[in-house]
């Protein structure tokens, strides 16, 4: 082959291969293109880093779900040794023993549970709240902080009957010192009658029970007067529920205590501790049309009292 065939040979292989690159790049200007996120490469990697994210989230949510268990267990844990501490610091006063060292115990669970219940904040159940109120309402210096707890137990009230035991309670708090605010205790007690207006045995039974408390308020507050009106109040409600509702009998057998108590107390005879015939119902209003001015009965709210292990209000007798 002449060397001149040879040149042209290469030449026309390198004019066919140029012309190929051209065309090929022709064909991919002319073609559409596609946005970056359909790219296969981008796509596979853009969903790599949801799966990342996803699997984070649940994995931290997962903890802060298993600290929230822990906690109100913790939280659990430390009611339920403020109950216990509280019924044994009864039994030892009872026959005379020193309580001391349970009352110190006491101030440090009720500390603990306040921090407790500070972290977990709406998470904090009404019978909680009732618990870590009554615990504070016991130290004088604490009333403010039990009137708090009180508070959020309205708040957290889901029925009229929880709802009439927080304002009990407010009332109560509200006749102690530093408050002393009189007016301020009598409007919740006629708050919490309101709560358990109705026509159920239920309802009187604890509109009954409601009276018993402000009645003793205003006995430890020396209102003798309103003392025998709430207390009669209290017997006419009893009296109202059915004959077979065995609370009906609990009901007038609290009323009969209490005046017993005053009586012996005070030297005073109750308005309506003549015959029974004298006890025979009739028509009244639970609440006065127009309360009266508002300004002891902690014992009695052990009816109120509220299980150990569970926490859940029970009336008792």
């Amino acid at each position: 082959m002449a060397p001149d065939d040879k040149l042209d040979f290469v030449s026309q292989a390198d004019l066919k291969l140029v012309r190929d690159q051209v065309d090929q790049l022709q064909v991919i200007i002319t073609e559409p293109r596609r946005p970056w996120y359909l790219e296969p490469s981008n796509l596979w990697s853009f969903l790599a880093v949801v799966v990342s994210l996803i699997s984070f989230i649940i994995s931290t949510n997962q903890g802060d779900q298993k600290e929230l268990r822990e906690k109100r267990e913790e939280f659990r844990g430390v009611l339920d040794k403020l109950v216990l501490l509280s019924e044994e610091k009864s039994k030892r006063r009872r026959i005379g023993e020193a309580v001391g060292f349970i009352e110190l115990n006491q101030g440090l669970y009720r500390s603990s549970a306040d921090t407790l219940a500070r972290e977990l904040g709406d998470r904090v159940l009404h019978a909680e709240h009732i618990i870590l109120g009554d615990e504070f309402a016991k130290d004088s210096q604490e009333n403010k902080r039990a009137v708090q707890y009180f508070s959020q137990a309205l708040q957290t009230a889901r029925n009229p009957i929880e709802r009439s035991r927080a304002l009990v309670r407010l009332a109560y708090v509200q006749g102690l010192p530093p408050f002393r605010k009189v007016n301020e205790m009598r409007r919740h007690y006629a708050d919490a009658l309101a709560a358990v207006s109705g026509e159920s045995d239920d309802l009187k039974f604890e509109a009954g029970q409601v009276l018993i408390d402000w009645a003793l308020d205003e006995k430890r507050l020396r209102h003798m007067d309103e003392f025998w009106s709430k207390a009669t109040l209290a017997r006419r409600s009893f009296l109202e529920m059915s004959p077979d509702d065995p609370n009906r009998d609990n009901g007038l057998n609290q009323v009969m205590a209490v005046e017993r108590k005053a009586r012996d107390e005070q030297g005073q005879r109750s308005p309506l501790s003549d015959p029974p015939s004298l006890w025979a119902p009739r028509p009244f209003s639970l609440w006065p049309s127009r309360p009266r001015l508002l300004d002891d009965g902690i014992q009695h709210r052990g009816r109120l009292g509220l299980s150990p292990s569970t926490g859940a209000g029970s009336v008792q007798p």
